[in-house]
């Protein structure tokens, strides 16, 4: 749900526009998709063709829509490529707007139901919402600066690291390495599970007292441990859907990350978070010794 607080002079209309590009992140496919207007629900319908995968963009408000002409693909002209709608005008004041999007992997009933649960329970949840980064600051660890945005960019951090906190259900939750524009690749920036960057942000996680995502993102990486106890470099998004750590060669390519979750075990509070892995920490130390060894 995105909320635009506006404040205008003179009547003001705002389109949203986007291209739509509704993919599995690679390297799966998800194959042909389609993007269909619902005037009931004010909003885009995009689902896959062969797939239960179905998404919804729209608003309450949401009228005029512009459908991306699939008979001009003019590459060079980023509006051929872009369907749109409006959101109403707002007149002379403080008006809000509000902007939602769905998704489900169960088909469009489900997406719907998500859909309209967001358009009704806006206001709870963004209370809700509040409540709970709130909570997060003042339980983990807090510093005062004499500098006010100085103070802001530390609590910004750290709602930003915990936002990167994700449950995909299709392999799991852990840290993600960074959100960015996808451009015309199949992955928003980093926005799926690299082992090295999940355990530096455990550190992060650490340091400011929050064990459990911490613990989180490393029984991530125990779940995708290799046999021999060697740590995965990265893990997709769709990983779940090909055969990645069998016909991909990027699953255990770097071998950073496993000599690094020894170092990570080390600290107390890991130790004592987690001494249930004790198999696991013991295939990890042969696997880096025989790589200290090897080399």
């Amino acid at each position: 749900m995105i909320t635009l607080e506006v404040q205008t002079e003179r009547p003001l209309e705002i389109e949203v526009a986007f291209q739509p590009d509704f993919q599995l992140q690679w390297p799966a496919n998800l194959g042909a998709s389609h993007l269909q207007w619902d005037s009931n629900k004010r909003a885009f319908l995009l689902s896959g063709e062969n797939h239960t995968y179905a998404a919804i963009v729209g608003s309450p408000t949401a009228s005029d829509p512009h459908i991306k002409d699939e008979s001009k693909d003019d590459s060079s002209d980023s509006s051929s490529q872009e369907s749109s709608f409006l959101l109403g005008v707002a007149q002379r004041g403080t008006q809000t707007k509000f902007l939602c999007i769905a998704a489900s992997l169960q088909g469009r009933d489900d997406a719907a139901k998500i859909y309209n649960g967001l358009i009704a329970g806006q206001k709870g949840l963004t209370d809700e919402a509040t409540k709970y980064y709130r909570d997060y600051l003042r339980r983990t660890l807090n510093v005062s600066l004499p500098d006010a945005e100085m103070q802001q960019a530390y609590d910004w951090a750290r709602i930003n690291l915990l936002q990167a906190v994700v449950d995909s259900p299709l392999v799991g939750t852990s840290l993600i390495a960074g959100y960015g524009p996808s451009g015309d690749a199949e992955r928003p920036g980093f926005d799926w599970f690299f082992g090295r960057d999940a355990l530096w942000s455990s550190l992060a996680l650490d340091a400011q007292g929050d064990l459990t995502d911490a613990k989180t993102a490393l029984e991530f990486l125990a779940k995708y441990q290799r046999a021999d106890g060697k740590i995965p470099h990265e893990v997709p998004r769709s990983a779940s859907l090909v055969r990645w750590f069998e016909d991909y060669p990027y699953g255990y390519a770097s071998a950073d990350a496993t000599p690094f979750r020894q170092r990570l075990l080390r600290l107390p509070r890991g130790i004592q978070t987690i001494q249930h892995w004790h198999c696991q920490i013991c295939h990890n130390h042969v696997w880096t010794e025989c790589l200290c060894t090897f080399q």
